[in-house]
């Protein structure tokens, strides 16, 4: 198959001088993961979970007065309407981007994983069970960590979502569970700086998020000797963009979309 098969025609695209508020709504109303930039006409950038966790990890204060031109990636991935799925799984996983635009002249449409994990349900049944497929390094953390903790961590470990355990697990926290977190509702702390001539200047600074505030409790597992298809069709169903691998009742790896993509690229 290629791209124009797979692709999803409505794309979301935003402007530089958009604000970061503007995407995150975007992401909730919408229910997707990544935008594009356009200026004018002009494909220019690209904006998804990572970038908006990114941005709030650098700032550490409420992100929505920064304007979308001012985080977005200028690596833009690019397909042509007639390129081989296999062929766009690859330059997914080269360029470490969750969407590609189908572009040639002009924009036809957009494949983001999800697409990619519609295409694997539909070609691959019996091809790998999800021991094969799965990441079998858990990365964890717990849910009294900050977000800024988890987000570090994240791009320490090259990893879009952490497993939250205590020790049992507890719930999953992604790039895009951060990104859509806000300040709006924390109670926030008073601190009081004494200036020259003796004034006292009340500074007020917002009570960092934890893990617990944004993670995802329902967690979605599935038995390592299952088929891969199985374990896509449960992240279709219930929209989630990955699930825990267990053995025995024990986690033992953890299985996203990114690695699907990786099994589609390997099999070309």
């Amino acid at each position: 198959m290629i791209a124009s098969e797979v692709m999803t025609p409505e794309v979301f695209v935003v402007s530089p001088s958009d604000s970061v508020a503007h995407v995150k709504n975007l992401f909730i109303k919408k229910g997707i993961n990544s935008v594009f930039v356009v200026d004018g006409s002009e494909p220019v950038g690209y904006i998804s979970g990572a970038e908006l966790s990114e941005a709030f990890f650098r700032a550490r204060e409420p992100i929505d007065s920064i304007l979308a031109g001012g985080i977005m990636r200028p690596q833009l991935v690019t397909v042509k309407p007639d390129e081989p799925v296999q062929s766009v799984a690859k330059s997914l996983l080269r360029n470490e981007s969750k969407a590609a635009l189908v572009f040639d002249r002009e924009v036809y449409g957009i494949i983001t994983k999800t697409d990619l994990l519609d295409y694997f349900v539909s070609n691959y049944r019996g091809s790998a069970t999800v021991r094969d497929l799965m990441t079998a390094s858990v990365k964890t953390i717990t849910s009294q960590h900050s977000i800024f903790h988890a987000i570090r961590v994240m791009e320490e470990e090259g990893v879009g979502r952490l497993v939250v355990a205590e020790p049992e697990v507890v719930g999953i926290v992604s790039q895009r569970d951060v990104a859509l977190s806000t300040y709006k509702d924390r109670p926030s702390k008073l601190e009081y700086k004494r200036e020259s001539r003796g004034k006292v200047k009340r500074d007020v600074r917002y009570v960092p998020l934890t893990v617990g505030d944004v993670m995802q409790t329902e967690v979605f597992t599935i038995p390592a000797n299952s088929d891969a298809v199985s374990a896509a069709k449960l992240m279709q169903e219930r929209k989630v963009g990955s699930a825990v691998v267990v053995e025995d009742r024990k986690p033992i790896g953890i299985i996203s979309k990114t690695d699907f993509v990786r099994h589609i690229a390997e099999t070309s």
